[in-house]
């Protein structure tokens, strides 16, 4: 049983230490439950249609993974993405027709 702690624990601190170095950093697993709610929140409110709700969660998403994995981190990405999709609300993006 020692023994898998250890091993555990060693990749635990693997992951870590790869995580830093790809400009993300370690995140409580509190926080990361919170930054995961508000995404799938987000997502929920985009796939019914409630752009507005989405925005707002989406910008609470976006400051929990700003605070919580660091600005290189993938789920910053995430969160940024689907902000953006709750910003481009159908009717709100300017139509271009070349001349």
């Amino acid at each position: 049983m020692a023994l898998r702690h250890c091993i555990a624990a060693l990749i635990l601190a693997i992951c870590q230490a790869e995580a830093c170095a790809q400009g993300s950093r370690a995140i409580s697993l509190p926080d990361a439950q919170r930054w995961r709610q508000l995404q799938q929140q987000v997502e929920q409110s985009l796939a019914t249609g409630d752009f507005g709700t989405a925005e707002k969660i989406g910008r609470d998403a976006v400051a929990a993974a700003f605070a919580g994995f660091g600005a290189g981190d993938p789920n910053v990405a995430a969160s940024l993405s689907a902000l953006g999709a709750a910003q481009l609300r159908p009717g709100t993006v300017p139509v271009y027709r070349a001349r």
